[in-house]
């Protein structure tokens, strides 16, 4: 069962991948904030970023896949910040 950890409100939370719909992360060159939107299964949305070097940005990139295809159990979001969730 693998999840994301996200701060939530000044708490951390801990979503099942199956409990999210679709995923879409961009990152901002001019302002250097990666943004990851997440589509939950009851239609709420989520939005997380963090300014990150671009350096930076790859390094995420290679953790984020590496998560997708290992059996690691939790990706760790919990130093982005939340952006206005609906």
């Amino acid at each position: 069962m693998k999840c994301y950890r996200i701060r939530e409100h000044s708490r951390v939370t801990f979503f099942k991948v199956a409990q999210i719909q679709s995923e879409e992360i961009t990152y901002d060159r001019m302002s250097g904030k990666l943004l990851i939107s997440l589509l939950m299964m009851d239609g709420r949305k989520i939005g997380l970023s963090l300014v990150m070097a671009e350096e930076e940005k790859q390094q995420f990139e290679q953790r984020w896949e590496r998560f997708k295809t290992s059996d690691e159990i939790f990706f760790d979001l919990g130093e982005f910040a939340q952006e206005k969730a609906t």
